[in-house]
């Protein structure tokens, strides 16, 4: 009994197990090359994304087509008056009321002239004395300089110019055929409404009119709106995305259209065993048979370092020592015994 049980302290001293990690290759989107199927794990990867709110603006529902629309915060916009005629939209409450309005001499955005019958070499808007370019469609030779050609005109010419204008600073000049049974209507106007107008007689071949020579109507009744719209908080979604390939990240959103393999490979050694722990040479057989991957110990040291001999050497010593005092404690201890027997016996 006694030898059994320094056996099993010099087998527990002295056993050694050893459990084999597996060690991988790098993960990578790159399919591993001279190396068995069998040994390679493929994982699918994605990139993830948060989502970001961006470029916030409060909009009409209709302005906010490709945008996303909280109807839970929104504003009430009031214009101020206006004469000129606001769009209407289903979001949109328009106002109107008709109230007496009174235009300045600045607020002149374009002529009218009213040919009635009339030959027209050519026609000249001056602005603060300097030539405006304009253009009327179908009248091109009013101001190709030309004034040896005349059109003979009835019609209504609409002018308009490109930013609000001062009336004492225009001056129109029209040349054309003397017809003092004939008559033309020029009016500056604002909007749609008439605030400098007069008829010309033509008593001559080139008329001059300035705004001193017109009558004026700065004071008129005339319909004026306000509205008041519902804007919307407004805004986009921009998508910060990942630089790498994750298969889990927590926060953040899978784009499954950016699905990705990514392969890695044991890189122990290894042997291949069938289902009765045979080893498998050829791994076709493994098409039709189940298989098992064995890896191989790796543990053993040819030539250990100096340092853990020395280590190993004073355990062994140590041992030594300890079961040989055990050995002589015992032989001792059973020489006593013998020895009482002895003088018992006597």
């Amino acid at each position: 009994m006694k030898k059994y049980l320094v056996f099993t302290i010099i087998l527990f001293l002295f056993g050694k197990v050893y459990a084999e990690d597996i060690i991988y290759s790098e993960w990578s989107s790159e399919y591993p090359t001279n190396v068995s199927k069998l040994i390679i794990k493929k994982e699918y990867r994605y990139l993830w994304y948060k989502e970001e709110i961006s470029d916030i603006k409060y909009l009409r529902e209709e302005e906010a087509t490709d945008r996303i629309i909280d109807y839970n915060d929104m504003i009430l916009k009031k214009s101020e008056n206006t004469i000129i005629r606001p769009e209407s939209y289903p979001s949109r409450e328009l106002h109107m009321g008709n109230k007496y309005y009174r235009f300045k001499s600045t607020d002149i955005d374009s002529i009218k002239i009213v040919f009635n019958n009339l030959n027209v070499y050519e026609l000249e808007i001056f602005i603060d004395e300097v030539k405006y370019d304009y253009l009327v469609n179908d009248y091109d030779f009013l101001s190709d300089s030309d004034y040896d050609s005349y059109f003979n005109i009835s019609d209504t010419l609409n002018i308009k110019f490109s930013d609000k204008v001062d009336a004492n600073k225009i001056n129109v000049k029209i040349y054309c055929e003397s017809d003092i049974d004939n008559n033309i209507r020029i009016s500056f106007k604002s909007y749609i409404y008439d605030v400098y107008y007069n008829d010309f007689n033509i008593d001559n071949e080139v008329l001059s009119i300035t705004a001193s020579d017109m009558n004026t109507k700065f004071t008129q009744l005339i319909p004026v709106y306000r509205y008041t719209d519902k804007l919307y908080k407004t805004y986009k979604i921009v998508k910060e995305y990942t630089v790498d390939y994750y298969n889990e990240m927590d926060g953040y959103i899978k784009d499954e259209s950016t699905k990705k393999a990514f392969y890695r490979y044991i890189k122990n050694k290894y042997i291949i065993v069938d289902y009765y722990g045979r080893k498998v040479t050829d791994e076709n057989y493994c098409l039709k048979n189940k298989c098992t991957i064995k890896i191989l110990s790796e543990h053993i040291e040819e030539n250990p370092k100096t340092g853990d001999f020395v280590h190993y050497s004073f355990i062994v010593l140590f041992i030594t020592i300890v079961i040989i005092s055990l050995l002589l404690y015992i032989f001792y201890k059973k020489i006593v015994s013998n020895k009482s027997s002895f003088v018992e016996s006597l």
